[in-house]
């Protein structure tokens, strides 16, 4: 086949681990972006794009990921810099418009809280079924860069639990889920 080698499913980690992890990157994507234009990504380079032409796609993702690693390894501070950060933007949204920011971090503190006050109350399923997708799907998304809609995907999950706090601080027990 033109991916010569067997792919589960297709992807572009390593591409974007690369974009996400160069000298100059910053933990979101657009102002990677703005500051250094759309570097290697291959929808936008066109040395990048023949360089998956020639070395078919699995092969330039398995160089563009070994590049990257070796990067991470040699420039361990910088890599845990950026992955900070990544968690900053994650949950308390992005930072350079200080007072979203500051509305999604007040958000997710009455997250943090209600999660606090509900989890006690459900069984081990629903326990399991709320704590594992919170705690997983993040993961990802603190090794490449992040855009502003990666959360999305969790705000079903996470905008009932500033009521359930809510609820408490109006003299009420927490909703049972």
């Amino acid at each position: 086949t033109s991916l010569h080698g067997f792919l589960s499913v297709r992807s572009n980690f390593g591409p974007a681990l690369r974009i996400a992890s160069h000298p100059g990157a910053d933990a979101h994507m657009d102002a990677t972006w703005a500051r250094n234009g759309p570097l290697g990504h291959l929808r936008e380079n066109l040395a990048e794009a023949r360089q998956v032409q020639n070395l078919r796609e699995a092969e330039y993702n398995r160089r563009a990921t070994n590049e990257t690693f070796t990067r991470i390894r040699t420039h361990s501070a910088e890599a845990w810099h950026l992955k900070a950060m990544r968690l900053l933007h994650f949950w308390c949204g992005r930072l350079r418009f200080l007072w979203l920011a500051a509305l999604f971090t007040a958000v997710m503190i009455l997250v943090v809280l209600g999660l606090c006050r509900t989890l006690p109350a459900l069984g081990v399923p629903r326990r399991a079924a709320l704590s594992i997708p919170l705690a997983a799907l993040p993961l990802g998304y603190f090794i490449v860069s992040n855009f502003a809609h990666y959360p999305v995907p969790l705000a079903w999950m996470l905008l009932p639990l500033p009521g359930a706090e809510f609820r408490h601080w109006n003299g009420r027990k927490a909703m049972e889920v």
